[in-house]
């Protein structure tokens, strides 16, 4: 790519972009109905279908498939991801606004993870150009994907910021960080306002456009001395310690908090743990070959981490018992291919496998299913800020949002 193509595709990629409404634009003007309770006035979570407290969002809805993820912002809006654009539902609106390219996005090979951030903004994480040979790639290709931060405006368009230079911190060589696999943005405690991608390589923190890249817990395969990584699906606050709590293709581990974000990459020691969870000792030198695959972390209220392993399946560990020997693996027989796992404030864990999702009651150590009205599942969300709390879950064919007990 020459220089001046490259200054033209920095510009395109870092630039604000407001682009209006295109013809057949769903109208956002709809007023709201203030007689809705202020902690329910959010997009189908006000539910206009009623009292209802499972609703399944589609095309009817002005929504498309398949979905990837969705999430809510502190304003009330609905942010959901395809994988291949971005749909918001505005509080009080009647349906759901398709954003693209078009309207100033910047999808390359796909978009992988949403998050709603503050009031009328969100976060989109893309899909980038990866390969084993990340150093032979070209400019173009480094600046694909990874993530961009987006912001309603009151005309319906949007302004969005594309993180096409994030790298690492070390050098502006390491251009790792290339696709998101999860992003986690904190609303409440010492980290609110600060968003976490769990990317293909490492973790990545971001406050007010800046940047910490990246920090992650690798294994060693023995004998030969491999260093192993990424794949960082597992995210979730710790609210004891502020820390996050991190998992990825090999190990897991609770990272320090810090709110300064490169500060928070180069404190050392930066992992308060770091471990692998089936391993006999749980350390991170491991025979060749071992994986652990992890597809969520989560944090119960009582302060015990949840690990969801695609290979091994459920564990967790309490720390304040400090020792790793005291990390149990829980059996799920039932449980088909993990995609993801949240805890819900009463102490229970939503799993989802890829056809089913399962209630988990770590009291008596019980699993049951729960019944929706379509399969294919894809990903969890869970908002605890309204009451009562909003189950999002994204599959093939829609959006299901679930209210109740």
């Amino acid at each position: 790519m020459s220089h001046l193509a490259l200054c033209a595709f920095l510009l395109a990629s870092c630039s604000s972009n407001t682009v209006p409404p295109t013809d057949g634009a769903v109208d956002l003007a709809v007023p709201l109905d203030r007689s809705v309770p202020a902690s329910l006035a959010v997009p189908d979570l006000a539910d206009p279908l009623g009292q209802k407290t499972l609703i399944l969002l589609g095309s009817t809805d002005g929504l498309g498939t398949p979905v990837v993820d969705a999430s809510t912002d502190e304003a009330g809006n609905l942010w959901v991801a395809t994988s291949d654009a971005l749909y918001v539902r505005r509080l009080g609106a009647a349906k759901f606004r398709k954003y693209t390219n078009t309207d100033g996005l910047h999808i390359s090979y796909g978009v992988s993870a949403v998050a709603g951030a503050g009031p009328n903004e969100g976060y989109l994480g893309l899909i980038g150009y990866e390969d084993d040979l990340a150093g032979n790639d070209t400019d173009e290709q480094k600046l694909r994907g990874k993530l961009e931060h987006i912001h309603l405006l009151p005309d319906g368009t949007i302004t969005s910021l594309h993180y096409a230079m994030l790298h690492s911190d070390v050098s502006d060589n390491y251009y790792e960080t290339r696709s998101a696999r999860r992003l986690l943005y904190s609303h409440q405690g010492a980290s609110a306002g600060h968003l976490f991608l769990g990317g293909n390589h490492g973790i990545t923190h971001i406050f007010n456009d800046s940047w910490g890249d990246h920090v992650h817990a690798s294994v060693w395969w023995m004998p030969e001395k491999n260093q192993r990584m990424g794949e960082w699906f597992g995210l979730a606050i710790d609210p004891a310690t502020d820390g996050i709590w991190t998992c990825g293709r090999c190990a897991c581990g609770l990272q320090r908090w810090n709110p300064d974000p490169r500060a928070w990459v180069s404190q050392r020691p930066g992992y308060q743990y770091a471990f692998t969870v089936f391993t006999g000792d749980h350390a991170l030198e491991v025979p060749s070959g071992h994986e652990e695959n992890f597809r969520a972390a989560a944090v119960t209220p009582d302060g015990t981490a949840w690990f969801l392993s695609r290979r091994y399946g459920l564990a967790s560990w309490d720390p304040k018992s400090k020792n790793y020997k005291y990390i149990t693996v829980h059996p799920l027989p039932a449980l088909g291919l993990a995609m993801d796992m949240v805890a819900d404030p009463d102490g229970t864990l939503w799993i989802a496998d890829d056809q089913h999702l399962w209630r988990y009651r770590p009291s008596n150590e019980t699993i049951t299913p729960f019944a929706l009205p379509v399969s294919d599942l894809r990903r969890l969300s869970l908002d605890d800020r309204l009451t009562p709390r909003a189950l999002l879950i994204s599959t093939g064919d829609g959006l299901i949002i679930f209210r109740g007990k």
